[in-house]
């Protein structure tokens, strides 16, 4: 009788300490980690097993840019960000290249732009939001009520500090954004407050040692898109070619999975990561839309010359397996991704009859 008092007092101590245990939720914010998670790496360029060459119709040739990035097809608007003093925003009709108007001057003052570093738009409600580091602000435009006469009235949307030190934030939806930093892989929140912080492990151990090596490597060197429903959100290194892919459902985003097209071969001084001569540049823009990721990609040591692939990448409804479909640009690719063994195996193509 004594043995089982004694048994009953222990396993009510253990229990008691048990849940005395400070919980790993903070105030409005969930940690997603990933740990003693294998992950098979087998990097594995794809065949182009078919080409096609389109024709290019320029729809304007006067206006200059100093350097284009961020293209945005809204309705009948091309949005165009461009790094230059007086017009950071450029927005074009997309039917006949006219240039509608052009605003964002470089400042500190009212309707000036400080260090424009991301740009992302919301389809459904007609919003431009740029993200200006320099102000630690997101701005807002509105370009469905507007009159395409003036500069588009814009709200600012001042960020808190957890948020505001984090030079790339893309919107995701219903006022969430997605936000980069060195800390962690990236975090899910809102301009006021932290939701979910992104912790995964390193992708590949042999190159990114610890998992501050390979936040600080993407935090510099990858590039992102976010699907118009929201709900996926994909990164993919300049550098070698390792593709992530996120599912984000309402408020919480699943581990990624991992995509290993070109190993990157690089050279480490301090905390920085550089190139070497057998260093394959990978990606260099994304897009995605909700059924499709558009992915240009070089494949190539030492570029010269534009990208001369895009990737599409179609979700097969039947089986839990990403297709990569045929894309209008010099090069195509018909192949299939596994996502049990995330390897890349390539689609012998059909024989003509």
């Amino acid at each position: 009788m004594r043995k089982i008092f004694v048994f009953i007092s222990i396993f009510t101590i253990v229990i008691a300490c048990w849940k005395c245990q400070p919980s790993k939720q903070r105030d409005n914010v969930s940690e997603l980690t990933q740990t003693n998670k294998e992950i098979i790496i087998a990097y594995k360029a794809p065949c182009f097993t078919d080409k096609r060459h389109v024709s290019i119709q320029v729809l304007n040739d006067q206006y200059l840019f100093r350097y284009a990035h961020h293209p945005f097809i809204l309705d009948s608007l091309l949005i165009v960000g461009d790094m230059n003093e007086k017009a950071n925003i450029c927005i074009f009709n997309r039917y006949t290249g006219k240039l509608i108007k052009a605003f964002g001057n470089t400042g500190n003052g009212p309707r000036e732009l400080i260090t424009p570093m991301e740009f992302s738009v919301d389809k459904d409600k007609g919003n431009l939001y740029v993200n200006d580091y320099g102000k630690k602000s997101i701005l807002k435009y509105d370009l469905k009520s507007w009159d395409k006469t003036t500069v588009p009235s814009y709200l600012e949307i001042k960020l808190n500090s957890s948020i505001g030190d984090r030079s790339h934030i893309l919107y995701v939806k219903d006022s969430l954004f997605i936000a980069k930093d060195l800390f962690n892989r990236f975090i899910l929140g809102t301009p006021n407050e932290t939701i979910q912080e992104i912790k995964t492990q390193t992708p590949d151990p042999d190159i990114f040692k610890t998992q501050d090596d390979w936040y600080a490597f993407t935090n510099a060197y990858s590039c992102d898109a976010i699907a118009p429903s929201g709900e996926k959100y994909v990164s993919a290194t300049l550098f070698g070619g390792i593709l992530e892919i996120y599912n984000i459902k309402g408020k919480n985003i699943q581990m990624p999975l991992y995509r290993y097209f070109y190993k990157p071969i690089l050279q480490k001084k301090g905390s920085v990561y550089n190139p070497t001569e057998e260093t394959i540049y990978g990606f260099c823009h994304l897009h995605a839309t909700d059924n499709y990721l558009y992915a240009t990609v070089h494949g190539k040591k030492n570029p010269t010359s534009m990208p001369t692939a895009i990737w599409k990448f179609r979700r097969a409804p039947a089986a839990p397996k990403l297709k990569i479909g045929r894309a209008c640009s010099s090069a195509c690719i018909c192949t299939t991704v596994s996502e049990k063994a995330l390897r890349l195996n390539c689609r012998k193509k059909p024989k003509a009859k």
